[in-house]
């Protein structure tokens, strides 16, 4: 049914190291990420999609003496291959139609911080929503179908940063993400009611890493790698009507994710 999409930035933390007191910054970058999901029923692969995503990543965070504090806005969309079956277990290929919103806050606090090599250990926490919107489009065997997911995510992390030469650093991201509320609308154009699906909460590790270079004036640029291989749970049987009567049973089968994701970026921090 419905798979996520791919989160723009590391856990929804700050994208940069804020050094100085009392400071502040905006980040923005566009992110390209191959996508691939699929959904089984056992061993029976259910439907696969595979594209590419594009979208932007905008920052908004600020830096005092008890640590730092970041909002985090994301956007992504773009078409995919959809290959799977129809109800019936006949062959179906059309185009998917996936685009996703998120919004987050994000903490990093002073303590603990803590010296490793000739970088910094900092410890991350973030509250996240994601909603994603999903089509997939109409054919000769299938109606169309909307999907519509929303979860709501607690990120937890480490983010090592070590400086290098020629004003550069390097920063990793080691990171978890766990589902709290987990609502998935669907809307098959009145051939069923609408109805709301509740997916299991399973959680999943994210990694990432990034180069960054000042560029002088408060600016610099940054180049980023991400790799997040999600898995949304099963949700149990729903039973479902059309124009109000008893039409069948319904369930999701949960999803596999995997992206790899790369994010050019700007930072501007005044």
């Amino acid at each position: 049914m419905l798979p996520l999409a791919p989160t723009l930035a590391a856990s929804a933390v700050s994208a940069v190291d804020a050094p100085a007191p009392s400071s502040a910054w905006v980040h923005a970058s566009l992110v390209h990420l191959p996508y691939a999901s699929s959904e089984r029923l056992g061993q029976l692969v259910l439907n696969r999609e595979r594209g590419d995503l594009v979208g932007a990543h905008v920052q908004l965070g600020m830096s005092s003496g008890a640590g730092t504090l970041a909002i985090d806005l994301q956007q992504a969309g773009g078409g995919l291959d959809y290959n799977g079956l129809t109800q019936l277990g006949l062959p179906l290929n059309t185009q998917t139609r996936l685009r996703m919103e998120r919004v987050g806050l994000a903490a990093s606090p002073a303590w603990p911080r803590m010296p490793l090599a000739d970088g910094l250990l900092t410890a991350q926490l973030g509250l996240q929503q994601l909603r994603i919107d999903r089509r997939i489009e109409p054919t000769a065997r299938s109606a169309g179908l909307r999907e519509q997911l929303r979860l709501d995510l607690i990120a937890v992390g480490l983010r090592w940063r070590q400086p290098l030469a020629a004003q550069t650093r390097i920063q990793l991201d080691l990171g978890w993400l766990q589902p709290v509320d987990a609502r998935l609308r669907v809307d098959t154009g009145g051939v069923i009611d609408g109805y709301t699906l509740r997916p299991r909460h399973r959680g999943w590790p994210t990694a990432d890493a990034a180069l960054h270079c000042a560029l002088g004036g408060g600016l610099s640029a940054s180049i980023g790698l991400r790799l997040e291989q999600p898995r949304i749970g099963s949700s149990p049987p729903l039973a479902i009507t059309r124009l109000g009567r008893p039409a069948g049973i319904s369930s999701y089968p949960g999803s596999r994710q995997r992206w790899h994701g790369l994010a050019l970026g700007l930072t501007w921090q005044p």
